[in-house]
């Protein structure tokens, strides 16, 4: 990993508003080495506190860090390659602050390792000189890891299993993230150390009477709330009957060979990818056939809706605790705001995802449910519901998943999906999952009026959809 060297005066500096001079112990380490607290001290070459581990606490292969850190800056995407921070180094674990050109992420590996095996939690941004209570909890003998932020699991993940027979050396928090002009200094404050692999109860147990900072719309956090929307008349404007016949139509009947020469008539909803969608029994069906890594659908609405919009519908999943569903909205030709995303000479999509995250579709989307297949390297809920912006793949909110691994079962979901000119708020199952404020700057200009569409990874196999409407939405 690089490094950044401070100056001394400037290594000074940044030490002297750290308020850690102690790694704080949990009761079964403590008497393990009978005391309740290690002394820390400041790492030879950055500003990270580096804690000397006595042999007596064990050999850490199952553990929880937590501690607060704050940023000298904002942790966000890169515009160019990526930059690398320490954030834990411990004999039982290596957690790393990464930044990338769609977004950050805590990247983890095994002790010890420079290379594979890893893997990344993903998040949206972290604000700068704020605290932030994190958590790095693991079990090397399942592979399990997980990130906590503010008491709240982040993105699942995990690791191959791995072996901790080492006992002492030391445990070093925080430190310089990248080494360019842009490093930020990663301060850390209040660590503790714990014998297991804490959960989220257990740590939101722990936090108990402590206050943190709301993180914002960068990290997931339980939202309980429904939309409000006292403030805004709706009025529908779309409304399709399911218990007919659909004219839906193949993207393939837009080509000639590989060129794109007709756009769909008034009224035709669009299929994109290896896919079937029809009507019957009140419900839209879209069935996904293949299952190859690119093999995904999107089904778009057959016309644009304005800058202000409630869209709401009810899904029902074939594979309950398994697929991932997002929605398009705003989308729009990259360069050209009142152009259709079928105009002739645009390239196929044919439900690849690059087509549309980094292709020529401008748009946000936002994956509200998602779960793993079960012979996946990662199985099971993500947790997150993520809001990206594109052309360009800019991991911009993080929420919380009210899906998947919530113990529903096959049974309908309502999602409502409200954009309201720059803001963006997703409701499922009557609480809200995740918010996306557009500042217009930081990800580039606000997108406005555009197609929305429905798009069904291959995993998810097949779901339905009814009562599908949409509202335009002005204030009162």
């Amino acid at each position: 990993m690089p490094h950044h060297r401070l100056s001394l005066l400037g290594f000074f500096c940044a030490m002297s508003i750290l308020a850690a001079p102690s790694l704080k112990l949990g009761p079964e380490l403590a008497a393990r080495c009978g005391q309740a607290a290690l002394p820390a001290e400041a790492g030879s070459d950055t500003p990270a506190l580096r804690i000397a581990l006595p042999e007596a606490l064990g050999d850490l292969r199952e553990g929880t860090v937590m501690m607060e850190i704050r940023s000298s800056r904002r942790i966000g995407q890169t515009a160019k390659g990526s930059r690398w921070g320490n954030l834990v180094d411990c004999p039982g674990i290596r957690l790393f602050l990464q930044e990338g050109m769609d977004c950050p992420r805590f990247h983890m590996r095994h002790p010890g390792k420079t290379g594979s095996p890893s893997n990344v939690c993903r998040f949206a941004w972290l604000a700068p000189d704020q605290w932030y209570h994190v958590a790095v909890a693991w079990k090397a003998a399942t592979g399990e890891v997980d990130i906590y932020v503010n008491g709240w699991a982040q993105q699942r993940t995990n690791l191959a299993t791995w072996k901790v027979t080492a006992t002492g050396g030391t445990l070093d928090l925080g430190g310089i993230l990248g080494k360019d002009a842009e490093a930020a200094t990663i301060q850390v404050r209040e660590p503790e150390l714990r014998a297991w692999h804490m959960t989220e109860p257990q740590l939101r147990t722990a936090l108990r009477g402590r206050t943190f900072p709301d993180g914002g719309e960068g990290v997931r956090k339980k939202l309980e709330a429904p939309l409000d929307l006292s403030k805004f008349k709706l009025t529908p404007i779309f409304e399709t009957d399911f218990t007919k016949p659909l004219p839906i139509i193949h993207e393939d009947t837009l080509f000639d060979g590989d060129k794109r020469v007709r756009e769909p008539k008034p009224g035709e909803w669009v299929l994109e990818g290896p896919a079937k969608a029809f009507t019957k029994d009140g419900q839209l069906t879209i069935d996904n056939l293949d299952a190859g890594v690119l093999d995904h659908a999107v089904l778009w609405l057959p016309r644009t809706f304005p800058e202000s919009f409630l869209v709401e519908y009810d899904i029902t999943i074939e594979k309950p605790e398994e697929g991932l569903a997002i929605i398009f909205c705003a989308a729009r030709p990259v360069g050209d705001p009142t152009g259709s995303i079928f105009k002739p000479g645009l390239p196929r999509r044919n439900g690849t995802f690059q087509t549309y995250i980094r292709g020529e579709v401008n748009s946000y989307h936002v994956s509200y449910l998602s779960a793993g297949p079960r012979n996946s390297s990662i199985p099971g809920a993500r947790r997150t519901a993520n809001v990206r912006k594109n052309s360009g793949f800019w991991l911009v909110a993080s929420g919380d998943d009210q899906i998947q691994g919530q113990g529903y079962g096959r049974v309908p979901h309502r999602v409502r999906l409200l954009k309201v000119k720059n803001h963006l708020q997703v409701e499922v199952n009557g609480k809200l999952s995740v918010s996306f404020t557009d500042d217009g700057k930081t990800y580039g200009p606000v997108w406005g009026d555009g197609y929305i569409g429905l798009r069904q990874m291959n995993h998810i196999l097949s779901a339905t959809y009814q009562n599908l409407r949409v509202y335009r939405v002005d204030a009162r």
